[in-house]
C-alpha cells in the first residue's frame, strides 16, 4: 500500500508540474478576423491582445515583446487588459534606427498571491502602425522573452510561460500594369480568367478589402497600388476603382499583347482558373442580345436579364455566345445567376482593327435549352458599358425590346402567308434570324419581305428604329 501511495504521489507531482509548465502566452489580432490575421498593411494601424492560455487563477504576468522591422512597424499605443491600468506598466525600448523593437510589460491584479485570481487573462492591448515606406513582402517577427506568470497554487507560483514566434507578412505598395491581371508581364486571355475569379469578392459583404489607386489609369504604364487583403486581387483591379467588376475585363482587349519586364512586387499568379462550362449546341436556341452605339468600340460589358414566363418555366439558360459585331479573335466572359435570372458578361475584340461598328446589332446570344414548348424570353441588356480603342469608357444603349403583345404605334409588323409585312413609314432595319442566331435576311425600310425561301422551322424577326426594337418569334410550317 505504501508503495502504491508513493507511486500515486509521484504521478500527481508530475501532473502538477506538467500543468504548470504548459502555461502559455500568445499574441491575438484584435482588428481583423482570422483570415486576415497573418498580414499587416502599410498606412494601417493594427492591434493585438496579449493573452495567457491554460492559466487558471492568474494574478500577474511580466514579459518582453521583441519584434523585427521596428523602423516601419511602429508602436503607437496601449491599453490595460484584465488587471486594469493601475496594475499595468509598459516601457517602450524600441529603436527605429536599428529596427529592433522591444516593449517591456508587467501587470498585477493587486490581489494577494493566494487569491482566486483570473483564468486566462488579457495582460495588455498594444497598437502598432505600418508606415507607408514599408517594403512589400517583408515581414515582422514578434517573439516573447522572459515571459512569466503568477498562478494561484497555495501561496502562488511563478511559472515560465511558453510561446511561439509569430510572423506578420507586410503588405505595402506594389507596381501594377493595367490588364496584366496575373502579373506575368503579358496581357493575354489568361488575364481575363484571373479577373473572373475575383469579380464580386470584395462587394458589400467585404470578403476582402480593396484600395483605389490614386491616381489611376487604364493606359499601359506602371502604377502604384496598395496591396489588397487578397494580394492577388490587387492586379485584377485593372481600372483602379478599388473593386473587381465586369468593367475591369474591358482593359484586357485595350492592352492585349502588351508586355513588360519591369520588376514585380509579387510572383506571377499560376492558380488554375475555371473556364465557362462547355455546352452542347445541338438542342440549344440562340436568343439575340441587342445593343446600339453611336461610335465604334473595342469591347463591352454589362448585365443581361431575362424572365422565364410560366409557359416556359422549364427552360434553362446555359451560356452566352459572341454575336457578329466583333471580328477576329474575341474575348468572352460570362457568369450566369439562374436564381436571379441574369448574367454578367464582357465581350471584346483582341485586335484594335476589329472594332464593333456604330449602330444596332447583336452583341451576343443567350443560349437556351428549351426543355419543352413555350414562348422564348427576350433578354434585356442592363447598364452596358463600352470602351473605345483609345481607352474611353462610355455608356452603350440597350434597345428597348418589345413583344408582339406590346407593339408601338410607330413600329409594328406581322408575319402572314410567309410574308413579313409592316405599315411603318419611319426608317428602320429588319433582320430575320434562325434559332441558332444566324442572320438569314436583312432589309432597310421596306414594307414586305418574301419568306418563301425559308424552310419549315422557328425564326425571329427584329425590326429596329432608333432605340426601339420589336422582336417576334414566328413559325413557318408546310
Amino acid at each position: 500500500m505504501k508503495r502504491f501511495l508513493s507511486i500515486l504521489l509521484i504521478a500527481i507531482g508530475l501532473l502538477v508540474s506538467s500543468n504548470l509548465s504548459s502555461q502559455s502566452i500568445r499574441l491575438v489580432r484584435s482588428d481583423v478576423d482570422s483570415t486576415r490575421a497573418h498580414f499587416i498593411t502599410a498606412t494601417f494601424r493594427f492591434g493585438v491582445d496579449i493573452t495567457l492560455e491554460s492559466a487558471p487563477g492568474c494574478t500577474g504576468a511580466a514579459f518582453e515583446l521583441r519584434y523585427t522591422n521596428a523602423s516601419v512597424v511602429r508602436f503607437s499605443g496601449w491599453s490595460a487588459g484584465t488587471f486594469g491600468s493601475r496594475g499595468t506598466i509598459q516601457v517602450d525600448q524600441s529603436d527605429i534606427t536599428t529596427g529592433f523593437g522591444k516593449i517591456s510589460v508587467g501587470a498585477l491584479s493587486g490581489d494577494p498571491a493566494y487569491a482566486k485570481g483570473i483564468d486566462n487573462p488579457i495582460i495588455i492591448h498594444l497598437d502598432f502602425v505600418v508606415t507607408p515606406d514599408a517594403l512589400h513582402n517583408q515581414s515582422s517577427v514578434f517573439t516573447f522573452v522572459n515571459a512569466q506568470g503568477i498562478i494561484n497554487k497555495d501561496s502562488g507560483t511563478i511559472v515560465q510561460l511558453t510561446s511561439n514566434p509569430l510572423t506578420f507578412a507586410i503588405r505595402s505598395f506594389v507596381q501594377v500594369w493595367p490588364g496584366d491581371a496575373d502579373n506575368n508581364g503579358l496581357v493575354d486571355t489568361r488575364d481575363a480568367s484571373q479577373i473572373g475569379r475575383f469579380i464580386g469578392n470584395n462587394d458589400s459583404l467585404t470578403m476582402f478589402r480593396g484600395f483605389k489607386r490614386r491616381p489611376s489609369s487604364i493606359y499601359w504604364s506602371s502604377q502604384t497600388a496598395l496591396a489588397w487583403d487578397s494580394a492577388q486581387a490587387t492586379y485584377t483591379d485593372c481600372d483602379g476603382s478599388g473593386d473587381v467588376t465586369i468593367t475591369d475585363l474591358l482593359v484586357v482587349p485595350l492592352n492585349f499583347g502588351k508586355t513588360t519586364f519591369a520588376q514585380k512586387g509579387e510572383t506571377p499568379l499560376v492558380v488554375p482558373v475555371k473556364d465557362n462550362p462547355p455546352y452542347s449546341p445541338e438542342n440549344l436556341v440562340k436568343i439575340p442580345i441587342l445593343c446600339t452605339s453611336d461610335r465604334q468600340y473595342l469591347a463591352a460589358s454589362g448585365k443581361v436579364a431575362w424572365n422565364m414566363w410560366k409557359e416556359y418555366k422549364n427552360a434553362q439558360v446555359v451560356g452566352i455566345e459572341a454575336g457578329e459585331l466583333f471580328c477576329g479573335d474575341v474575348m468572352l466572359y460570362y457568369n450566369i445567376d439562374s436564381i436571379k435570372q441574369n448574367a454578367d458578361f464582357a465581350i471584346g475584340s483582341l485586335s484594335h482593327t476589329c472594332l464593333a461598328p456604330a449602330g444596332v446589332g447583336v452583341i451576343a446570344y443567350l443560349l437556351l435549352d428549351p426543355q419543352g414548348p413555350g414562348t422564348f424570353p427576350l433578354p434585356m441588356l442592363q447598364t452596358p458599358t463600352g470602351i473605345t480603342v483609345s481607352g474611353l469608357f462610355f455608356p452603350l444603349l440597350a434597345p428597348s425590346g418589345v413583344y408582339e403583345e406590346s407593339a408601338t404605334n410607330d413600329i409594328s409588323f406581322e408575319i402572314r402567308n410567309r410574308q413579313f409585312i409592316t405599315t411603318s413609314s419611319i426608317p428602320s432595319t429588319i433582320n430575320i434570324t434562325d434559332v441558332l442566331g444566324r442572320t438569314l435576311l436583312t432589309a432597310e425600310s421596306t414594307n414586305t419581305i418574301d419568306l418563301q425561301m425559308l424552310p419549315t422551322g422557328v425564326y425571329f424577326a427584329a425590326m429596329t428604329s432608333g432605340n426601339t426594337t420589336l422582336v417576334k418569334k414566328f413559325i413557318l410550317s408546310e
